[in-house]
């Protein structure tokens, strides 16, 4: 779908109404009701490539009563901490296991990447630590593709290792495109034999019983503006 010139501008101006609406209300009932309170955020390290600083910034311009604390990490720790109620909220890449609040946030390809862009079936597979389900799809692209984890595969706990390694010619990778914009190599889009993508998705989760406090439902409604204006899909948040 192509979209004219006019028709952008159009775009542009409702994007920019949008945010002026939604933070016209946050401000209206801060006023109205005086928010304060902790939240307590869980936000893996990933996730704080991308708004997370900006978000927190406009958050406090709204609500400068109430008192942020941000918790980083990496996927499976930032949801351990949040399944042991450490955690009010939790921004993390991954499809968890939850059954409260829980909503999708982004999706995002998955690509192969290598440093020449040869036949890689010879070649040492880079892996690194990532969540189970994760883990699960991208076995399931290696044996589709009929590729074999050699005994001499290197393992790193760093996505930035292992894209390093790859660049300097030492195996083949899987990574998520967000990393891939400083990525010197072949990069290569992963589908499955059915022709889906192979995609990594991000989710908010959120505990019901905090979001029915006023200052922490503003702050995964502010998370979901975000995500809307980035990705135009945006999911109401309901508390049971």
């Amino acid at each position: 779908v192509s979209v004219t010139d006019e028709g952008q501008v159009v775009l542009n101006y409702g994007t920019d109404i949008t945010k002026a609406i939604y933070e016209m209300r946050l401000r209206l009932r801060n006023h109205m009701y005086g928010f304060n309170g902790v939240i307590n955020a869980g936000i893996s390290i990933d996730q704080t490539r991308e708004y997370i600083a900006d978000l927190i910034g406009e958050y406090r311009n709204s609500f400068s009563n109430v008192q942020i604390n941000i918790r980083t990490g990496k996927n499976y720790r930032v949801y351990d901490r949040f399944i042991n109620e450490e955690l009010d909220v939790a921004m993390i890449r991954g499809d968890f296991p939850w059954h409260e609040y829980k909503s999708l946030l982004s999706t995002e390809h998955v690509c192969l990447i290598s440093s020449s862009g040869n036949d890689i079936k010879n070649e040492t597979f880079i892996s690194y630590s990532t969540d189970q389900y994760m883990s699960i799809m991208m076995d399931r692209w290696i044996a589709e593709n009929g590729l074999k984890v050699n005994r001499n595969s290197i393992s790193v706990d760093s996505i930035t290792l292992a894209m390093e390694l790859v660049e300097r010619g030492y195996g083949w990778c899987l990574i998520p495109e967000v990393y891939l914009k400083s990525f010197n190599g072949h990069i290569q889009t992963c589908y499955f034999k059915d022709g889906t993508p192979l995609m990594r998705t991000a989710y908010i989760y959120a505990h019901g019983s905090a979001l029915k406090k006023d200052h922490i439902r503003a702050f995964a409604e502010l998370v979901q503006s975000y995500s809307h204006r980035k990705n135009s899909k945006f999911n109401e948040i309901v508390v049971n």
